[in-house]
């Protein structure tokens, strides 16, 4: 298993690194990159590297079985901040070292008369600082979770229409019709993941409900959960978690992760044992067997 899981995620990242450093093809072929100096074909190519980036940072909030099993959720989503900060840094260094090569870049920024491909451009970079500001400040903005990320989400998709309109109107690295493939290409593969993981994957989870069984009271105002699926369950390690969706469809996105308490050899029931810290944990002694 262990093999398998070594060859598995050996494939994942060598295809997550061909996919993010495949737009650097854009810079090296063609006669795009010939007309511009260095500095601007460097403010490009970080640029094209963070969006793809930003563009395969859907597939790894997809929950996509494959895709995590070689590394573990946890590792995924840490993978999935960490790189979201890099892609940030790599798309903000794109007007910065093109303010150094050339001060007259900085009229751009005047959005009531700089032309539409700055405009989206310069909107699609203020949304992104909003978006990694958000993520890395919810907590002490105190902004509920369940709606910090659900306006993730959206502005994220604006941030991301907007970079890809701004590179078509900018058109000087898209003048060939394979590159237009291209980058039409990434933007099919993200539209796709968006409709995995806002339709195709709430529909699955509702097609396969988890009925109550009891909830017991412990000590320390703990209250364990026990459900069993209606159709089937699922296999797990111990140590993992599972994400519970109470009073709610899961197309709402208010999900919560807990503990899986229960033995991982039975897969008739699970159990997770749930402490009131929270809103929604102090409503576990609510919920009724048969629900």
């Amino acid at each position: 298993m262990r093999k398998n899981y070594f060859l598995l995620g050996t494939f994942w990242v060598l295809l997550y690194a061909f996919l993010v450093l495949v737009p650097l093809i854009i810079l090296i072929l063609g006669p795009g990159s010939v007309q511009r100096v260095f500095l601007q074909n460097l403010s490009v190519g970080l640029a094209f590297v963070g969006l793809a980036i930003m563009a395969l940072q859907f597939a790894l909030t997809a929950r996509i079985k494959p895709l995590k099993e070689p590394f573990g959720s946890d590792i995924v989503y840490y993978y999935h901040r960490q790189i979201g900060i890099a892609a940030f840094l790599m798309i903000f260094a794109h007007p910065i070292l093109l303010f150094i090569y050339s001060s007259g870049y900085i009229n751009l920024l005047n959005i009531l008369t700089a032309p539409w491909k700055a405009k989206f451009g310069v909107t699609a970079l203020v949304l992104l600082i909003g978006v990694v500001w958000l993520a890395e400040f919810r907590s002490k903005l105190k902004i509920p979770y369940w709606f910090w990320k659900i306006w993730h989400g959206i502005i994220a998709i604006i941030t991301m229409v907007g970079a890809i309109l701004h590179i078509y109107l900018n058109g000087n690295y898209v003048n060939l019709p394979w590159k237009q493939q291209l980058w039409i290409s990434y933007l099919i593969v993200w539209i796709l993941l968006i409709i995995y993981t806002r339709i195709i994957y709430p529909i699955k989870l509702i097609n396969n409900p988890y009925k109550v069984i009891n909830v017991i009271p412990e000590r320390a105002n703990c209250w364990t959960v026990q459900m069993q699926p209606i159709r089937k369950s699922f296999r797990f390690h111990p140590g993992q978690f599972a994400w519970l969706t109470v009073w709610k469809t899961p197309f709402s996105d208010t999900e919560h992760p807990f503990s899986l308490a229960s033995s991982s050899e039975q897969g008739s029931k699970i159990e997770m044992t749930i402490k009131e810290l929270g809103k929604f944990t102090t409503t576990m002694k609510q919920i009724q067997p048969g629900q």
